[in-house]
């Protein structure tokens, strides 16, 4: 054989035999790899960062005590003026004082009302004052209504109530309520009122408890 041929074939069989001897690379399934990664994360110690929910828990409010009375209230003092065409608007300062009983005992009632009513209905704001005869003496703010009847002089009354603070035994005293009245005359004549007060930290000689 020429010479030449015969490194040919001796070269061509050792590069055969080297290739036979290289491993073939081994091929993981797409599959088993993404699965694998999904295990290994879940191994993972990191800790999570996410909040856990809160819960607010709110204090109830104290319960108050009720405290209702009537009285028939009239006019002291009032102030009005007429205004508008035919004189329908009126506005001015109406104070109102009487008495009533409250747990037993008799209690001075004062109205120091502003108003301001066109045709006879309208706002009317006022301070309501209780006095006991020691002294004490609970405020209130009122914030109300007035309405008068189409075909009558009767005016209904009603409004919301806060009470501002208290002196001697009211001393502290809070609460809220609501103010109901009527009247059959025109302004300034006797007015019948209902008060129903809730009262928080009130003392016994206005609860009766």
């Amino acid at each position: 054989m020429n010479p030449c041929r015969q490194q040919y074939e001796r070269t061509r069989k050792t590069f055969c035999v080297k290739l036979r001897r290289i491993p073939r690379p081994i091929m993981l399934p797409a599959l088993a790899i993404a699965a694998a990664g999904l295990a290994l994360s879940g191994c993972s110690s990191s800790t999570s960062t996410e909040a856990s929910p809160t819960v607010s828990v709110s204090t109830p409010a104290p319960a108050g005590e009720q405290v209702e009375f009537d009285a028939n209230l009239t006019s002291d003092y009032s102030k009005t003026y007429q205004v508008g065409a035919g004189g329908s608007k009126v506005f001015g300062v109406n104070i109102l004082a009487g008495s009533t009983k409250i747990n037993g005992e008799r209690v001075k009632v004062e109205v120091l009302g502003t108003v301001d009513y066109d045709a006879g209905s309208g706002p009317f704001g006022s301070f309501l004052s209780l006095e006991w005869p020691d002294g004490t003496v609970l405020g209130a703010q009122l914030d109300g209504q007035a309405t008068k009847g189409s075909e009558t002089e009767a005016t209904s009354f009603l409004a919301d109530l806060n009470v501002i603070e208290g002196s001697g035994a009211a001393e502290g005293v809070a609460g809220v309520g609501k103010f109901t009245g009527s009247r059959s005359g025109p302004l300034a004549t006797e007015i019948a009122v209902a008060v129903t007060l809730d009262l928080t930290d009130a003392p016994t000689m206005i609860t009766g408890s």
